[in-house]
């Protein structure tokens, strides 16, 4: 609703006159604020203002920005980070993989579920995971199973608004300090697109199976990633994916948002019947347990 108000009466005024809201009248002058409160009650004014007001009230009363306003203002580094749950049937993995989330040293700019069209009751245990942590998440369903982690992938770079994205799969968790030590690495050197950490794998039942893959580095003769590091995007590809995909873990890979859009964009053939697209719904989500995602003194990130 438009609003009329008496002019050097605090901050509503100037609010007022910026989006056009409603009548300042001159201070204590009561016929002004008559005359304009009266104008504003033509029932074809307020039709028109109500759309327009409703969508400025929307975006500047929105409690979550205020909050991320004042977020930056007391540390205006701080990156906007999207971390979205990649989701098809781990209902019974979801609690553990959101309180990870919720656990993050680092704060999040959003926290989104993407669902493939799962068949069980994922929907409501994350609901009620995030109802019981009280933290806010953002819930988007496919129809129908989208047939492709690229297309999902694709999906949720569109939907994140962060200027990072955590691609975070429903059936894996991570360390606190996961995000803050990851977002301090891509700080380290501005010209990286993505960052990401080393992990240990579990079993269905969250016992530990590898307490890292250095093994499986060292098994392909790659010694480098035993520590940080910084590569340029060819070198990098040559020396650690060109033999094996050394990057076995999508959880533990914090990306620029724009930098992942793009190498989506250059793979899009992929989505239309080609390589991962091409799988059946068990390969493409298959029943296992992924792994812990985190940094270590021994094992620190490399972007």
């Amino acid at each position: 609703m438009p609003v009329v108000a008496f002019d050097e009466s605090g901050g509503v005024p100037e609010l007022l006159r910026a989006e056009r809201a409603g009548h300042v009248a001159r201070l204590a002058d009561l016929d002004d604020y008559q005359a304009g409160l009266e104008a504003l009650l033509d029932r074809k004014i307020l039709k028109k203002l109500r759309p327009r007001l409703m969508e400025m009230a929307a975006k500047r009363f929105d409690f979550p920005r205020y909050v991320d306003q004042l977020l930056h203002l007391a540390a205006p580094g701080l990156k906007r980070i999207s971390a979205v749950v990649l989701n098809y049937n781990y209902a019974a993995y979801l609690p553990e993989r959101l309180a990870s989330i919720f656990a993050q040293t680092y704060p999040l700019q959003e926290i989104v579920l993407l669902d493939d069209a799962s068949t069980d009751a994922s929907l409501a245990v994350a609901t009620e995971t995030a109802a019981q942590a009280r933290r806010d998440i953002k819930i988007l369903v496919n129809q129908e199973n989208s047939g492709s982690v690229f297309a999902q992938w694709r999906r949720a770079a569109q939907a994140a608004t962060g200027d990072y994205i955590w691609l975070c799969e429903a059936d894996d968790a991570a360390h606190p300090a996961f995000l803050a030590q990851l977002v301090q690495a891509l700080e380290r050197d501005e010209t990286a697109l993505m960052a990401f950490t080393d992990s240990r794998a579990v079993d269905a039942a969250g016992q530990e199976t590898m307490s890292s893959y250095q093994g499986y580095y060292f098994q392909s003769g790659v010694r480098a990633l035993a520590a940080s590091g910084s590569w340029e995007a060819r070198d990098f590809a040559t020396r650690f994916l060109s033999v094996r995909n050394l990057i076995p873990n999508v959880s533990a890979v914090l990306w620029r948002r724009e930098a992942l859009l793009k190498a989506l964009e250059d793979v899009r053939e992929l989505d239309a019947g080609g390589g991962l697209a091409a799988l059946p719904p068990t390969a493409r989500h298959p029943a296992r347990r992924g792994g812990l995602c985190g940094s270590t003194a021994e094992h620190p990130p490399a972007a």
